[in-house]
């Protein structure tokens, strides 16, 4: 990549396989003979959201399966339960005398008011700090109306009001303060609390607020997920956090609500957007998009577990699980197998015990033969960064992630003068997350695949004919993620590949240059990324980019004769992406009827993040029997 500034010679075992991978020396290494290894410096977490307000034989078999999830987990893991109905609880998991929990109500946004200032928060944290040091550590908690006893009560509640800041308000709701973090005792280590877990689990009942007839059970969906973020955000040392929401029918109560408890009213459908009759819509997706952010500042990641006949939300709640690198899985009940299957095949895939993929180390192995670990199955907390040659810049990248902003000072690519030389490799055409060559995700698994969209048309010069059979480009993909044992660690793959010497159609169909499958793919994502904010405009827009794209695409590399349809002939490497783009424009993707927007949502996250071939087999679907 660096050319003549840093040659490396061809014989150098880096330079022996495509993608390399490294341990990074630890934080506290000077001279970097010390290299990270597993510590408690960065622990795994795991918060439980267990909605409670469904039927007793949803709950019992959601128990059964939370019990045996916890054989899944690796030891060192720390864990956290959340329930939620019309209320939200958090349980004590360090009390083992008896099951303690702190309640918090659900109808309440915990969110700034308009008038808070900097100064009253820093009187709330100061007021939490103080009861920390000298004032009682009673378990009570504010939210059930009890006293704090000690001299710095009556502060503390003047401070601490249900409008201050979410996260400070529900600290003072939890009791946490310096002298009780939430480390140890809403997130205890799984080897120290699985006998009170386990009781806990097992003990759980259904929400005991009667529903009355023609209302929808109350859930504070919302308020259980913002409590979680904030058990989190609490926590001082670095943490490898994954949020485990099951939910088993809309949030109707307190932030978050996507309908009312009236049964008369309906959950919106795609001709509710298009009328704009969707009255809780905004304010539900402005809520998760805020806490979307929190999860990605504490490094979280949010996977939803839905089982239900009627929609409960998604769509609302999509940002926060696209964006951290999280999943939906969809199901009717909880008691089906197939909820079983998927929840057992979640838990394998990644391995969060933090063991690699079968044959991975053989493999390395016949590359790099002193070469001692290979790749892990799940990662955390990661940053990739994309470095190109000169004449290729940086679009976006289209997938589960979240831009980072370029540093401060970077100079991007003018359009209009080609010859201002830009100190970032950055496109001004952006799609998808674009305007950075830098993005992170929560959390890696080994199907996740991203989407990178590069721009080589705006500082592309005219090929000359001297030498123009040697221009080459250069791409370079640098991963830099946390292990489950806590290894800090960089991947770094490389790719290279010739310039085509000509822009004529017969070159690329001469040569097989055309990946039909991953075209589709990178369209079709490309297509879903534009129709997310899910206005009419963008649907209708989409669809004509698509029907103008294939257009060109057959005038520019087919062979016909005017006015003879059946004369039309492609490539055999090209004859498929038609049939591609035809079931794709009438897929599940574009419908807007006989299917509901949550529905839409969950098909464009697999769509979004499943490799090549299961996204064409979405696209397309292959019959295989009768």
């Amino acid at each position: 990549m660096a050319l003549p500034q840093g040659f490396v010679p061809g014989a150098h075992p880096s330079m022996l396989a495509d993608t390399v991978e490294y341990i990074l020396p630890a934080s506290n290494s000077q001279d970097g003979s010390s290299f990270s290894s597993p510590s408690s410096t960065s622990i795994p977490v795991f918060t439980f959201i267990v909605d409670v307000a469904i039927t007793y034989d949803e709950l019992e078999a959601l128990k059964r399966e939370l019990l045996a999830t916890l054989d899944k987990l690796p030891p060192n893991a720390h864990v956290g339960l959340i329930t939620y109905g019309r209320n939200v609880t958090v349980w004590d998991l360090a009390c083992s005398d008896l099951n303690r929990c702190y309640s918090i109500r659900g109808n309440r946004p915990y969110v700034p008011s308009g008038g808070q200032t900097t100064a009253a928060m820093n009187l709330i944290t100061s007021a939490l700090n103080t009861v920390g040091a000298g004032g009682s550590s009673s378990p009570s908690s504010p939210a059930l109306g009890t006293g704090m006893g000690g001299s710095n009560a009556g502060k503390l509640f003047s401070a601490v009001t249900p409008d201050s800041p979410s996260s400070l308000y529900l600290r003072s709701c939890l009791m946490i303060h310096s002298n009780s973090p939430s480390l140890g005792r809403f997130l205890c280590p799984l080897e120290d609390c699985e006998f009170v877990l386990t009781s806990i689990i097992e003990e759980l009942s259904v929400d005991p607020f009667p529903v009355p007839t023609g209302f929808r059970s109350e859930r504070a969906t919302g308020t259980a997920l913002d409590t979680a973020v904030t058990l989190m955000e609490t926590v001082s040392v670095d943490i490898n956090a994954k949020v485990l929401l099951f939910a088993g029918g809309p949030a109707t109560r307190g932030p978050g609500a996507v309908v009312s408890m009236k049964k008369e009213e309906m959950l919106r459908s795609h001709r509710d957007f298009q009328a704009g009759d969707c009255p809780h819509y905004d304010k539900a997706v402005q809520f998760y998009t805020d806490v979307e952010k929190r999860l990605c500042a504490a490094g979280a990641s949010l996977d939803v577990f839905v089982a239900s006949f009627d929609q409960i939300g998604i769509m609302e709640l999509r940002s926060c699980v696209n964006h951290t690198g999280g999943n939906f899985i969809c199901v009717d009940t909880f008691a089906d197998i197939m909820f079983s299957e998927s929840l057992s095949r979640y838990f394998s895939l990644r391995d969060f015990s933090g063991s690699v993929a079968t044959g991975a180390l053989e493999r390395i192995q016949e590359v790099d033969p002193t070469a001692t670990f290979g790749p892990a199955l799940c990662g955390y907390n990661a940053q990739l960064s994309v470095y190109t040659s000169r004449d290729t810049l940086v679009s976006g990248v289209v997938g589960p992630c979240r831009a980072i902003a370029p540093p401060s000072g970077s100079t991007p690519v003018s359009p209009t003068d080609k010859h201002d030389r830009p100190t970032t490799n950055i496109s001004p055409v952006e799609v998808g997350q674009g305007g950075t060559q830098s993005w992170r995700l929560s959390c890696l698994d080994p199907n996740l695949t991203l989407t990178f969209i590069f721009d080589t048309a705006t500082l592309d010069e005219a090929p000359t004919s001297a030498g123009v059979s040697h221009r080459n480009r250069f791409c370079q993909f640098v991963t830099t993620y946390t292990t489950v044992s806590g290894e800090r660690r960089v991947r770094v793959t490389s790719i290279g590949h010739h310039v085509s010497p000509s822009t004529e159609p017969t070159f690329y169909v001469n040569n097989s240059c055309f990946d039909q499958t991953c075209a589709a793919t990178v369209v079709a994502r490309m297509a879903v990324s534009t129709m997310e904010d899910y206005s009419p405009m963008s649907w209708d827009s989409t669809k004509r980019w698509l029907d103008k794209m294939l257009v060109t695409f057959v005038r520019r590399f087919g062979t016909y004769q005017v006015g003879r349809p059946e004369s039309l002939r492609l490539s055999p490497t090209m004859s498929l992406f038609p049939s591609f783009m035809y079931n794709l424009r009438r897929s599940e993707y574009f419908m807007q009827m006989n299917i509901s927007p949550d529905e839409t949502v969950f098909k464009r996250h697999w769509l979004m993040r499943e490799p090549c071939d299961a996204c064409v087999m979405m696209i397309q679907p292959t019959l295989h029997s009768y």
